[in-house]
């Protein structure tokens, strides 16, 4: 499983399997935050371990991804389906 991580956390060092960084296409996306223990940070760069790799080379491009405790998603203030505030 893939891992996302902020510049700063780099590489994950639990599992030194992982091999990149690869980057999310359309750049950095804010909303997928690094997974690194408690950092709050934006994820700007995928980790991929080898069997993700050779997926990779063959033409995949849609990878899960593993954070700290599970995946964590930034969301936006307002909530578009309701009248635009926060529920």
């Amino acid at each position: 499983m893939a891992a996302a991580r902020c510049k700063e956390c780099g590489k994950p060092t639990r599992d030194r399997s992982y091999t990149g960084p690869f980057y999310p296409a359309g750049g950095s996306n804010p909303a997928i935050i690094c997974g690194r223990g408690s950092c709050e940070e934006p994820a700007e760069e995928i980790w991929l371990k080898e069997e993700e790799i050779t997926r990779y080379r063959n033409g995949d491009r849609i990878f899960d991804f593993n954070t700290f405790g599970g995946g964590k998603i930034k969301l936006a203030d307002v909530n578009p389906t309701t009248t635009g505030t926060p529920t």
